[in-house]
């Protein structure tokens, strides 16, 4: 239960705070206008990175690097490897697109699976 707890907690409060971080943006939008949501993923070179958006790539780095070791340090679980690969995969994804300057499509897709994880921790 604390695990699911502490879940439960870093998913609402991540959740916020990437919605706070993108919602004055002009490429973050809903409903999606046409005309300006396209700027998320379709603008190249990509714009600079902001402050407060490398403080949420950050953020989410030091928690999947957290949840990568809490894993190899706590009993292992049937899904052992899977959680390892995905874990690994999402480091790897998160580090790439921020050193590429490309977190307006990473942070679309933290706020895509974070949110529903508020609900798996409510499960």
């Amino acid at each position: 239960f604390t695990y699911q707890g502490w879940l439960l907690f870093y998913y609402i409060g991540i959740s916020i705070f990437g919605f706070v971080t993108m919602y004055e943006q002009p490429w973050f939008e809903f409903p999606l206008d046409p005309l300006t949501s396209g700027l998320a993923v379709f603008e190249y070179p990509p714009g600079p990175v902001t402050p407060i958006m490398k403080l949420y790539y950050v953020i989410q780095i030091g928690f999947y690097a957290a949840e990568m070791v809490a894993i190899m340090l706590e009993p292992k679980r049937s899904d052992f490897m899977e959680l390892c690969a995905h874990h690994v995969v999402t480091l790897v994804l998160t580090i790439g697109s921020l050193s590429s300057g490309y977190t307006r499509e990473g942070a679309m897709v933290f706020m895509l699976h974070d949110l529903p994880d508020v609900f798996l921790g409510l499960a």
